[in-house]
């Protein structure tokens, strides 16, 4: 098992091997390593009612055919690696040398409404428009494509993919989603449940010589067509979802931070929001008992032990890591978690513990952080 040795006020976590699913997780003056089997593993939220799927592509498949669950218009996997950790299961990884899938004609009809959704993990991107590397292009029938040229999406209607939209940060899941109105002529395009604006055009029917629809490149097959990275989670409804639905298929799968408190701790600790490849900050008001300092220690699983004095130990299980200790009046760690699209979904259970003081101790409430988007 990977694992690194820090000791710095803003302590960096670099991915650990994909093999082990590594989890190089809350570090301080120590090596600490915590695989993601370790943890309490959690799966996709409950997702909100949606119209009813045309096409679904979970990528969840090892071997033979990549299925359509809804739709059963199978595609043939040409190469790329699969069973590799995604969002809800497995993921796809296409190497940008000559690795796609082959879809066949159907995903969507000329002139209708429709929505594309997708998770994608772009691990590089070289492209410069007019070159580009295709995501999803169904030009084997209507004139539809999503790319990625100067490091940013680009979609392809009847008018060319005219809209350059700005870079993708690489290494992390992000959620892409095209909304096509046949009405307006124009799709509106989204990532991570921002609308970033809209590219102008028709999906009408292809009408230059018939290609093969695709999934991690272009359909011209060209060399520099090939897509570097993850695709996951692959929807298609004949209707146009609203913006409000477009987010709410992001957040299905966002971070999650859950405070829970117990007896007499006091309201002390407060963390932010535990998204891959962002800062996570832990912070402890040690004022609040007059203590000098605190600690944070990291747990496999919730608890709700009442002690001697009407504390209550509220994390429980294997220990998994500590930050600190850090004096006062407020503790302060900031931890760069990795954006490693692996680590999706793992949990821990954290809490604050103030020392110093009158008292030898005094519980916090804690902090039940999900790792995600």
């Amino acid at each position: 098992m990977k694992v690194i040795e820090a000791c710095s006020e803003r302590t960096i976590l670099a991915p650990g091997s994909r093999k082990t699913r590594l989890f190089v997780a809350i570090l301080s003056c120590a090596v600490i390593g915590l695989s993601s089997t370790d943890a309490a593993q959690v799966t996709q939220k409950t997702p909100p009612a949606f119209p009813a799927l045309a096409h679904h592509y979970g990528f969840d498949q090892v071997s033979g055919p990549v299925i359509d669950g809804v739709g059963g218009a199978h595609g043939t996997n040409m190469g790329a690696s699969r069973g590799l950790p995604g969002l809800s299961g497995f993921s796809f990884e296409f190497d940008g040398v000559n690795d796609h899938i082959d879809l066949p004609q159907g995903i969507l009809s000329p002139d209708q409404d429709c929505t594309v959704s997708l998770f994608l993990c772009l691990s590089s991107t070289s492209a410069v428009w007019p070159d580009w590397e295709g995501i999803v292009d169904l030009r084997g029938e209507v004139s539809f494509s999503i790319l990625v040229a100067n490091s940013g999406l680009r979609v392809g209607q009847d008018l060319g993919a005219t809209v350059q939209f700005a870079p993708i940060p690489l290494n992390r899941w992000h959620h892409i989603a095209v909304v096509y109105s046949a009405t307006n002529m124009a799709s509106s395009i989204f990532q991570d449940g921002v609308h970033l604006g809209v590219q102008p055009g028709r999906i009408g029917p292809f009408t230059q010589p018939a290609r093969i629809s695709r999934l991690g490149a272009g359909s011209e097959s060209q060399p520099d067509d090939f897509l570097h990275g993850r695709m996951e989670e692959l929807k298609v409804w004949d209707c146009a979802l609203s913006t409000a639905d477009i987010v709410a298929i992001r957040n299905a799968f966002q971070y999650s931070v859950l405070t829970r408190t117990g007896g007499s701790n006091p309201h002390s600790y407060t963390a932010t929001t535990p998204s891959l490849g962002d800062d996570w900050t832990a912070m402890v008001d040690v004022g609040l008992t007059g203590h000098a300092s605190a600690l944070v220690v990291v747990y496999s699983s919730r608890a709700n032990l009442t002690l001697n004095g009407g504390q209550v130990l509220l994390v429980f299980g294997s220990r998994l890591a500590s930050l600190g200790p850090k004096a006062g009046p407020v503790a302060t760690w900031t931890v760069a978690l990795p954006g490693d699209c692996s680590l999706f979904g793992v949990k821990a259970y954290t809490q604050a513990c103030h020392v110093g003081g009158v008292t030898p101790f005094a519980l916090s409430n804690s902090q039940d952080i999900t790792l995600g988007l």
